[in-house]
C-alpha cells in the first residue's frame, strides 16, 4: 500500500509540476518560481496563487482507493 501510495503521489506531484511548465495558465502561476538567478527558500515557496492546479492533480487519488489523510 504505501509503496504505491508513494508512486503514485510522486505520479500526480510530476503531473502537476509539468502542467505548470507546458500549459499557459499553469505556467503563469509557476514563472515567479523561475524568475530568480540564485534558488533559494523564498523562490522554493513563491509560486502558491493557483493552488486549484494542484487540486486537479491529487482529487483522482481518493476515487483509487487512498485514504485522504495519506495523500498530502
Amino acid at each position: 500500500g504505501w509503496v504505491l501510495l508513494l508512486v503514485v503521489v510522486d505520479l500526480a506531484w510530476y503531473t502537476n509540476h509539468r502542467f505548470s511548465h507546458r500549459v499557459r495558465i499553469g505556467w503563469a502561476g509557476h514563472q515567479a518560481h523561475h524568475s530568480s538567478e540564485d534558488f533559494n527558500l523564498t523562490t522554493a515557496v513563491r509560486q502558491k496563487w493557483n493552488p486549484w492546479s494542484e487540486a486537479i492533480c491529487w482529487a483522482p487519488l481518493p476515487l483509487l482507493g487512498f485514504a485522504p489523510w495519506t495523500i498530502y
